[in-house]
């Protein structure tokens, strides 16, 4: 008789393949996938993508107007497929849906990274403020449905310094108290020509710029008194057009004389980033000679005084030709 053993086995083909395909797939195996991301900005100034962008410093800020261009490249930098792959920036959320625009250009409902595969696009949105440090994060899961470890990159946009100057001197065109000497009322402050103290000299910022950040506000025009050298200096100045000015009546004068420019009594003046312009002096020149001291009532009297006396003299002298001429004839 014979006896036979049966022996029944349970065979699941779908769990079979998995273990052949993925025999790594367990739960203590790390993830199969590595994200990366890679995030730039475009520079105001240069129009280059780069860590940290720039404004200039005639930039107004709090803004509701500014805007910054965003460049993010995320990566699957792993042999394995990732999936379900997503993108937060949170100061910037224009990106988020930029993403998945990007990843629906490859393919519609795209939402994976093939191994070593890249999305590279760009995204605009609003800048209130400046420094700007914007951050965007990648997500993604393995084949598994395991989330991956998440990445991050930002960058960043600032403003320069204002660092612009402007200034010269205020100075007689003349080293003597005479106006024809030779040197004299010809623009240019030769030796001996002396600069002039407290003339006050007056900057605008033809731009609307801000020409003294130190007080609250925008201020577009700023005021200050020459040294005791006539030397003035404006500094901290964003780029922009000026104008720098003096009045005549500003320009002090010891002595009391009349004056004039020898010069423009104003300049404008296109400034560059940080730019540097030290030539806008104001010469000045009396056609007067000094008084001595002596006011214009005072004079007006001496004249007369003058005059009376010259007066009183020529009848003396009269008087006296008169009584001479008698005698004789006695």
């Amino acid at each position: 008789e014979y006896r036979g053993i049966f022996l029944q086995l349970s065979f699941n083909p779908a769990s079979a393949v998995q273990e052949l395909a993925y025999p790594e797939a367990t739960t203590d195996c790390e993830p199969g996938g590595e994200l990366a991301i890679d995030k730039l900005v475009k520079d105001p100034e240069t129009g280059e993508y780069v860590d940290q962008g720039s404004y200039g410093s005639d930039e107004k800020f709090p803004s509701t107007t500014a805007t910054a261009e965003w460049k993010i490249t995320v990566t699957n930098a792993s042999e394995y497929l990732v999936e379900n792959v997503t993108l937060t920036d949170a100061n910037a959320p224009a990106c988020d849906a930029a993403f998945v625009a990007a990843l629906n250009e490859i393919e519609t409902g795209k939402d994976f990274l093939e191994a070593f595969e890249s999305v590279t696009f760009t995204c605009v949105d609003d800048v209130d403020d400046v420094p700007f440090i914007n951050l965007a994060k990648a997500n993604g899961e393995d084949v598994w449905d395991r989330p991956l470890p998440e990445v991050e990159d930002d960058a960043s946009l600032i403003q320069v310094l204002a660092s612009g100057i402007i200034g010269d001197t205020v100075w007689y065109d003349c080293s003597t108290s005479v106006a024809t000497d030779p040197g004299c009322d010809n623009g240019v402050q030769d030796t001996g020509e002396l600069g002039i103290k407290d003339t006050k000299v007056t900057i605008t910022g033809l731009d609307g710029q801000d020409v003294d950040p130190e007080t609250s506000g925008v201020q577009t025009s700023k005021n200050l008194l020459t040294d005791a050298n006539g030397k003035y200096l404006f500094s901290g100045l964003p780029a922009g057009n000026y104008k720098v000015q003096v009045l005549i009546s500003d320009v002090p004068d010891a002595q009391d004389r009349t004056l004039r420019f020898t010069t423009a009594s104003s300049f404008t003046i296109l400034l560059p980033e940080g730019g540097q312009r030290l030539d806008a002096d104001f010469g000045v020149i009396a056609d007067t000679l000094p008084e001595t001291g002596i006011n214009t009532d005072q004079i007006v009297l001496t004249a007369m005084l003058l005059i009376g006396a010259g007066a009183l003299a020529l009848l003396i002298a009269r008087r006296k030709e008169e009584d001479e001429g008698l005698n004789i004839a006695a």
